[in-house]
C-alpha cells in the first residue's frame, strides 16, 4: 500500500488485499509508504483482518498511523511491526 488510504481508494485496496490473501498471500501488509489513512481506511483494514483465518501483520507501520490504531482500540486485531 502506499499514499493515501481513504474514503476514495479504500475499496480498491480492499480488493486487491483480499484478492491476494485468497490467492494464497501471506498476510503481511506493507505500511511504510503509507502517508495517511482516514476512518474509511482504518475501517477496511479491520474488516480484512476479521473475515481471513489469520492475523493480519502490518509491517512499516509509521507513529501516527501506529497511534491512530491505538487509539481507535484496532492495534488489537492486527500484529504490528514498526
Amino acid at each position: 500500500m502506499l499514499g493515501e488510504i481513504d474514503v476514495y481508494n479504500a475499496p480498491q485496496w480492499e480488493a486487491e488485499i483480499r484478492d491476494w490473501l485468497s490467492s494464497g498471500g501471506r498476510p503481511v501488509i506493507e505500511m511504510s509508504r503509507v502517508t495517511f489513512i482516514d476512518s474509511t481506511g482504518l475501517n477496511m483494514l479491520a474488516r480484512v483482518s476479521e473475515s481471513h483465518d489469520q492475523r493480519l501483520i502490518l509491517r512499516g507501520v509509521k507513529p501516527t498511523i501506529a497511534r491512530l490504531l491505538d487509539l481507535t482500540e484496532l492495534d488489537g486485531l492486527f500484529t504490528i511491526i514498526p
